[in-house]
């Protein structure tokens, strides 16, 4: 009688065990409803139209930086601050902003053929692949209506890949992703600022896949085993 209560509490201790590591293995595979905190910084640099590199200001035209730090909401959020320019102090929560200082007078600058470039360093969530940065080109058009109206005078940064999509792999093994939307910045006009506005979605992180399913079906194999190896003890008891 006690080798059949020893076999019959091994018996429900290891289908008590094997339950817990196959919810386990199904939990692994779904990922997880954690909201995604977003940060870094930008830098930005212009190339005029014969290709020559022209640093963070291309002739009235001003990029002023920005940093940014932000949560998802639903695995989604905006970073859309107001602008800066640069005499107003620093960027926080957009990409950046644009400022267009006004030409001299009786002039204007064109700006066709020439190309801003926009880098994004991420510092959260660490382990984004690629060395944690993006870059974003861009190509700059000037409008210019009615030429002595300055009011009419415009710039617009119109960006080529503003869609990109970012892996990351934390210290713990939890995966991740998010997606960034870059939106064009359109009227840009002597004396004014405008923000680089961005979207993100489709944020969301997965824990380590932990058991792996060879491992559930080994220790699986090695319940059965000892059930066996119990009942075969208590056959010989007998």
């Amino acid at each position: 009688m006690k080798m059949h209560n020893q076999t019959r509490l091994l018996t429900k201790t290891l289908l008590a065990s094997l339950s817990v590591f196959c919810l386990m293995a199904v939990c692994a595979g779904h990922a997880r409803a954690d909201e995604v905190t977003i940060a870094g910084m930008t830098a930005g640099s212009f190339t005029n139209a014969t290709h020559t590199s022209t640093g963070s200001t291309l002739m009235g035209l001003s990029f002023i930086s920005s940093s940014f730090n932000k949560t998802t909401s639903g695995g989604s959020a905006t970073l859309g601050g107001p602008p800066a320019s640069p005499a107003s102090g620093t960027n926080f929560n957009n990409l950046g902003s644009l400022y267009l200082a006004s030409p001299a007078p009786g002039t204007l600058d064109t700006y066709n053929g020439s190309t801003f470039s926009l880098q994004i360093t991420f510092t959260a969530p660490v382990g984004i692949s690629g060395g944690q940065q993006q870059s974003f080109t861009a190509t700059l058009s000037g409008l210019v209506i009615n030429a002595p109206d300055l009011q009419s005078y415009q710039v617009n940064v119109q960006f080529t890949n503003p869609d990109q999509t970012f892996n990351y792999t934390l210290a713990d093994g939890t995966t991740g992703t998010f997606s960034i939307h870059v939106n064009d910045v359109n009227g840009i006009t002597p004396n004014f600022a405008r923000a680089i506005s961005a979207t993100i979605s489709n944020a969301s992180q997965s824990p380590a896949a932990t058991p792996e399913p060879a491992s559930v079906l080994l220790l699986g194999t090695g319940i059965v085993g000892a059930l066996g190896a119990a009942r075969r003890r208590q056959r010989t008891s007998v």
